[in-house]
């Protein structure tokens, strides 16, 4: 394990552990040991950033953040060969306080959330400069998903979802949900949406094609944070930040189990989401604790929890499952090798 460590990064395991994104490498599937690789600081001025959300390019070239803490959206270009040549190749001013990133499946543009001026930046990607704002129905846009045709957008101030056309960048609809939505998640035929409400502690399931909520599912734990649905669409994983990670049957839209995040009867804060591509682990980052926790799909066990950098939010892995990044309160992008 060392030696590969070594091999990829050309450092010891020991060395590497400093503020930045996290950059986890993920090799192996059932790994019970992991380590953090590097960490890359993003913002336009060190230490200020407090980045949030973040997502990956569907080819793998590009990691986009969003910096909460000085208004804007940094770029890390992903280096596959050697882990340590991830590099911030810029910084993007954007709208007040943007806290999500959601990139279309074609890999053009790039979606920030401004939750404070109630805007949605648009960025694209080939030139790494800002082409549009759309203005927001509702206030407060966080959570944000993208596909070919819509952008989907939760409304925490708003207690709704937003639904724009990419084409037009024009809002279509504004759908009622339950109190405070931070995240959602669509289902992988794009049929249904699944928005964790932080404000209910439950979620509501939005059908697509009506623009109605056809269910209200309880999250399984106080503070819903991040939801995600699984690779094969058979489940969605809800971190609560009470302490649990709420695990809904989709199918029949109810909570079937709870995956206990605590520690001597203390949350280790369970606040992002995110699964291995094959689908058999979740990767859940724990906001109090500063830990990764490996769960296994099947069994929904914990198998292991890593200490990262000091309060892992968001975390997104790479197309082929390699690099794992997570955005950090230290202002920087943490990456882990097992």
């Amino acid at each position: 394990m060392i030696n590969k460590l070594r091999k990829a990064t050309g450092r010891s395991p020991r060395a590497a552990l400093f503020s930045g994104v996290l950059i986890l490498v993920l090799a192996s599937l059932l790994a019970t040991a992991q380590f953090v690789v590097t960490t890359i600081p993003v913002g336009r001025e060190a230490g200020k950033a407090a980045p949030r959300g973040l997502a990956i390019t569907p080819d793998g070239r590009f990691v986009y953040t969003a910096n909460v803490g000085d208004d804007s959206v940094s770029v890390i270009e992903i280096s596959k060969d050697k882990v340590l040549s991830n590099k911030v190749i810029a910084h993007i001013l954007v709208g007040k306080r943007p806290h999500d990133v959601a990139i279309d499946p074609n890999g053009r543009f790039a979606y920030a959330t401004n939750r404070s001026d109630h805007t949605i930046t648009v960025i694209e990607i080939a030139t790494q400069r800002v082409i549009d704002t759309i203005p927001s129905s509702n206030k407060g846009p966080y959570g944000a998903v993208a596909t070919a045709r819509f952008l989907f957008t939760a409304n925490a101030e708003g207690n709704s979802i937003s639904v724009i056309v990419l084409d037009t960048r024009k809002v279509v609809a504004d759908i009622p949900v339950g109190p405070k939505p931070e995240s959602l998640a669509l289902t992988p035929d794009g049929r249904f949406a699944y928005v964790a409400n932080n404000g209910s502690a439950d979620v509501s399931v939005v059908d697509l094609g009506s623009n109605k909520v056809i269910a209200t599912v309880p999250a399984g734990g106080a503070g819903p944070e991040h939801i995600e649905i699984t690779p094969d669409g058979r489940f969605a994983y809800v971190a609560n930040l009470g302490g649990n990670v709420g695990v809904i049957e989709l199918a029949s839209n109810k909570l079937i189990a709870t995956i206990d995040m605590t520690e001597g009867g203390r949350s280790r804060g369970p606040y992002g989401v995110a699964f291995s591509p094959d689908g058999r682990l979740a990767y859940v980052t724990n906001l109090l604790s500063s830990e990764l926790s490996v769960v296994e799909v099947a069994s929904r066990r914990v198998l292991t929890n890593i200490s990262v950098v000091k309060g892992p939010r968001k975390i997104e892995l790479t197309p082929d499952g390699r690099l794992a990044y997570v955005t950090t309160d230290a202002s920087n992008v943490n990456v882990l090798l097992p």
